[in-house]
């Protein structure tokens, strides 16, 4: 986020060939614990690119990866992931544990000033029980909607807000004898990350 330049978003909103997909790890939202990380950015210039993204993409899918139990991460520090979750509600989210590394900086932080390891896991828990509510949320509102989906394998498309292998998939019942790359899809039901559909002809 910290070179995600304005223009950038303007120029996406304005170009209909640009698949309405973004991959943003902000890792945290808590200034010292960017600070800590090295991160060249704050909550304040992460607020403004949100915001500035919901105004000019309000269909744009965003992932991002999260941080949790990094050195000094405080009750309070952590609250600030699930506030940031809470506002913005990010269609993906991957969240990882803080796992140290000799040698490096963090390591160092890590050595005078460790998260505990049951703290860690359950914070992970938390931002996971989250995202599962975000999801479902945006989930039902997908049934109903049509979709243009791309091939993938037999009875397997996927939306542009599905990236490979990590956002589930679109199931349907292809009875087609010619395979196309693009299929349009009416969404009927949903199953955690996996959406079903009926192939409109």
């Amino acid at each position: 986020p910290d070179t995600f330049a304005e223009k950038l978003i303007d120029y996406i909103s304005s170009n209909d060939k640009i698949v309405r997909y973004i991959e943003m790890p902000f890792q945290h939202f808590d200034d010292e614990i960017l600070q800590s990380m090295g991160r060249a950015t704050s909550q304040k210039l992460i607020r403004k690119i949100m915001d500035k993204i919901k105004e000019k993409l309000p269909d744009l899918s965003l992932r991002t990866e999260l941080i949790v139990g990094f050195p000094g991460e405080t009750e309070e520090k952590f609250r600030k992931i699930l506030e940031f979750m809470q506002t913005y509600e990010f269609d993906w989210v991957g969240v990882f544990e803080f796992s140290p590394e000799e040698g490096t900086k963090a390591y160092e932080l890590w050595k005078s000033n460790p998260v505990p390891k049951s703290v860690v896991k359950r914070r992970k828990r938390e931002v996971i029980s989250l995202f599962s509510e975000i999801l479902e949320k945006k989930q039902k509102q997908r049934v109903g909607r049509r979709f243009s989906c791309i091939f993938e394998r037999e009875n397997t498309l996927r939306a542009y807000f599905q990236a490979p292998e990590i956002d589930g998939v679109v199931r349907v019942k292809m009875n087609q004898k010619e395979i196309k790359p693009f299929y349009e899809v009416k969404i009927t039901s949903f199953k955690g990350p996996d959406l079903t559909g009926e192939i409109i002809v």
